[in-house]
């Protein structure tokens, strides 16, 4: 005789128990034995559903690139048990129409008012995320959606932090590209020695787990640096993939170059200070 493997149910069983109480009284349904077994499985079911990953796409006025980014994240094999944020920042464009029509037929697909900041509004995402898996992505298109597997496969693998390398296709932002890699080389190799090569690319994923023992404060262009430094602080294994960066092909990037650039030293120095 073969035994089968005990099976964890992704979900607290006592929850499903109440859940479960709740459809037989609310809908007074006298429940035999072979019924309430099959409305349990049913109820562990439901609520497994969007809770094994959130996918964060922090959105101002990408109502353009939205559409197509949703499409292809919802291709996924594993999207079905994911839910996707939308972390909006008060687009004025046809962002919010975008979701409307999608989140019709898809209720994992959620809109969540957020702050002004990239780094503010996957604060917010973060303390809203329900998965055991958190990935935030930039919603541009210049990331392509499908790499998310390969960062999937390396949380599997053991990783805690997976960051991603940027493999540039083509590209028509050169300025901000240099300052990108400027960053990375002198600030984050030589003066932070983060382990990773290219620390503010905008493709993450985190386990909530590690995520729930950070505090980070950073509201604009910093909260990569901040995550990294904490994660490695905190004795997390960090990984890092190459992916595809794809060039823009609509709607205007948000980070001024001086701003950004000084957003990013200012953070820098306190995380040399803190490390004093």
């Amino acid at each position: 005789m073969v035994e089968r493997p005990a099976v964890e149910p992704a979900c607290d069983n006592r929850a499903a128990s109440w859940h479960l109480k709740y459809i037989c009284s609310h809908r007074k349904v006298v429940c035999s034995n072979h019924t309430r077994g099959k409305l349990f499985s049913k109820a562990l079911a439901i609520m497994a559903i969007s809770t094994k990953y959130s996918i964060l796409l922090p959105t101002l006025n990408e109502g353009d690139a939205l559409a197509p980014l949703l499409e292809r994240l919802l291709a996924l094999p594993f999207c079905k048990e994911s839910e996707i944020l939308i972390l909006d920042s008060g687009s004025w464009d046809n962002t919010r129409d975008t979701y409307t029509h999608f989140s019709q037929n898809h209720k994992n697909i959620k809109w969540v008012g957020a702050p002004h900041g990239k780094s503010a509004a996957l604060r917010v995402g973060f303390a809203k995320a329900k998965g055991e898996l958190i990935f935030f992505m930039d919603s541009d298109l210049q990331y392509m959606p499908e790499e998310l597997t390969a960062l999937k496969n390396a949380i599997d693998a053991g990783a805690d932090v997976v960051c991603t390398k940027r493999q540039v296709v083509s590209a028509n932002g050169h300025v901000r590209r240099a300052l990108s890699l400027f960053f990375s080389q002198l600030v984050g190799k030589k003066l932070l020695n983060l382990p990773v090569s290219d620390p503010q690319s905008g493709m993450k994923a985190i386990r909530a787990s590690l995520l729930k023992k950070m505090k980070l404060s950073a509201k604009y262009w910093d909260l990569d640096l901040q995550l990294i430094m904490q994660a490695g602080a905190l004795g997390a294994k960090i990984a890092e993939v190459p992916i595809t960066f794809e060039s823009r092909e609509g709607g205007q990037a948000k980070a001024d170059i001086f701003f950004t650039g000084g957003n990013l030293l200012a953070a820098a120095g306190r995380e040399i200070f803190k490390g004093r």
